[in-house]
């Protein structure tokens, strides 16, 4: 929850779903899953991607292959 409360989100975490990890570029890049409810907008709201059904999500194309989204 601190992570998301330090990008500007103010989150109210409801479940943690698990975590995707995959090595891109030398680097391990971790997808945290959770289902959370907005308490307050952030100022910049137009930056975050939202949807009400993680199916519909837009995710960085080597996670949603993995998730099988796509």
């Amino acid at each position: 929850a601190a992570a998301f409360l330090s990008a500007g989100l103010n989150l109210e975490i409801l479940a943690e779903l698990g975590e995707v990890r995959h090595v891109f570029t030398h680097r391990l890049w971790v997808l945290h899953v959770v289902s959370a409810r907005l308490i307050r907008q952030p100022a910049d709201f137009s930056r975050y991607q939202w949807c009400a059904d993680p199916h519909e999500a837009t995710l960085p194309r080597a996670f949603s292959k993995i998730l099988e989204l796509d």
